[in-house]
Parts: structure tokens; C-alpha cells; sequence
């Protein structure tokens, strides 16, 4: 699980470069389950993105973020 702390670098990370959303997503191969963001710039589908790791390859989206610029 990942950290406050973990979730806020993401979250960081993600807006210095320019991602609108990130998706907080864990791999429960191999175990222990690991946790992991993918940023997602404009213009990109969300729901297409999402789809492509809820549920595919032994992944699901825990969480979904939308970022924005202090």
C-alpha cells in the first residue's frame, strides 16, 4: 500500500509534468502486490487508459486522481 507521502511525490511528479490525471494502480504479480502511478496528459482518454490496466495482466486501478496546478 502506498504511503501518503508515496501518493503525494506521484501526485507532484505527475503535475511537473504536465499530467491532468494519475491513476494509482497495483500489480498483485509478482507478491507482494506492488503499487505504481501512471500519469495521464491532456488530450489522453481516461476511460481508455484506465481499461488498459483495470483488470488486464493481473493489475487494478485503486485509485483515480485528478491533478491540477497550485
Amino acid at each position: 500500500m502506498p504511503t501518503t507521502t508515496d501518493l503525494n511525490n506521484w501526485i507532484a511528479e505527475g503535475v511537473a509534468h504536465g499530467a491532468v490525471t494519475m491513476l494509482a494502480v497495483t500489480d498483485r504479480f509478482p507478491w507482494p502486490s506492488e503499487f505504481y502511478p501512471v500519469s495521464i496528459a491532456p488530450g489522453e482518454n481516461i476511460a481508455e487508459r484506465f481499461a488498459a490496466f483495470d483488470g488486464v495482466n493481473m493489475q487494478r486501478v485503486q485509485a483515480v486522481h485528478l491533478l491540477h496546478a497550485n
